[in-house]
């Protein structure tokens, strides 16, 4: 029986702060099918979960409890795990209106909350022995910013290191907006799902009349399918933005038995009718809402996991 997937985009930031532990530990407590979740890689080469290439004033908080300033938010890619530890990201700075008044304000904000590792959070989900909980890890690559992150091949590599030592091969999905991520861990190992992640900037084409983020592919070399060409850089799965999933683009998908879990959904109707559609998962910042809908459909639920006690 096909079990849809049910994606807590950043761990739930709707509910908890973006991509930290307490958001994780929120989602597996909820019940979700996958923790969905963004990686960069520090300068001596630790896999940290972060949206952002830099540490964000409106996140991020130092020692002293002082917001970065504006326009002088380190990259995280230029910094030693030691020195990003140093700060917290358990609350959102009020100062950022729009960011405050679409997530902070509906946070439970934790106090001490430090940027977290991969190895963290696969270490959590073992801790409450979450065994049915999968992970979609996207590599934020920049085609457009090499200065803020590995080649591809060697972010893969920093990656699969970590995903060897806690035997989670067969349940991570590595995602991305830059394709040659696809490309490149099909080269390091075949057998990891991979996701191609698309928005409108992925379509764009660049002096060169190609997109950056595509791995040297030409949309027009596949009439403009975007699920195609997904299929040609490796991608097991296609995630596009919620907004442009259609029928057509479903019917493209399901000539080539390619799932479409679209981002991110928040809103009860539009999952509704996302899921009318056919989507084989979503990845929401509102898990909670999404199992609502879910259960209201009677669509089976994933399991909620409590802490092992020993």
């Amino acid at each position: 029986m096909h079990i849809f997937d049910l994606q807590a985009h950043r761990g739930g930031r709707m509910v908890r702060p973006e991509n930290t532990l307490a958001a994780f530990e929120y989602a597996i407590r909820l019940g979700v099918s996958t923790l969905e979740l963004d990686m960069h890689v520090t300068a001596d080469n630790i896999v940290v979960i972060s949206h952002n290439p830099v540490l964000s004033w409106y996140l991020a908080r130092d020692e002293q409890g002082q917001w970065i300033k504006p326009g002088y938010e380190p990259v995280i890619y230029a910094m030693p795990f030691a020195e990003v530890r140093r700060y917290n990201i358990g609350r959102v700075n009020p100062v950022c209106t729009e960011y405050w008044q679409r997530y902070g304000q509906h946070q439970q904000a934790v106090e001490q909350e430090p940027i977290p590792t991969l190895a963290e959070v696969f270490a959590l989900v073992q801790q409450y022995g979450a065994d049915s909980i999968r992970f979609n890890i996207e590599t934020k690559c920049y085609p457009n910013h090499p200065e803020w992150s590995p080649l591809p091949d060697e972010f893969c590599r920093s990656v699969l290191a970590v995903v060897d030592e806690f035997d989670m091969q067969e349940r991570v999905m590595i995602q991305s907006f830059d394709w040659r991520t696809l490309t490149a861990m099909r080269r390091l190992n075949p057998a990891i799902t991979c996701v191609a992640l698309t928005d409108d900037e992925c379509r764009q084409a660049d002096a060169t009349g190609l997109s950056p983020w595509l791995a040297g592919l030409n949309l027009a070399d596949y009439n403009n399918n975007i699920v195609a060409a997904a299929k040609a850089a490796g991608a097991d799965i296609l995630s596009p933005q919620y907004q442009d999933v259609n029928d057509k683009m479903m019917a493209e998908a399901q000539a080539v038995y390619m799932p479409v879990i679209p981002w991110t959904v928040n809103n009860r109707h539009e999952m509704n009718e996302l899921i009318s559609l056919g989507v084989a998962g979503l990845i929401s910042d509102h898990p909670a809402l999404l199992r609502e809908v879910m259960a209201e459909r009677n669509m089976p639920l994933p399991p909620a996991y409590v802490l092992k006690k020993y």
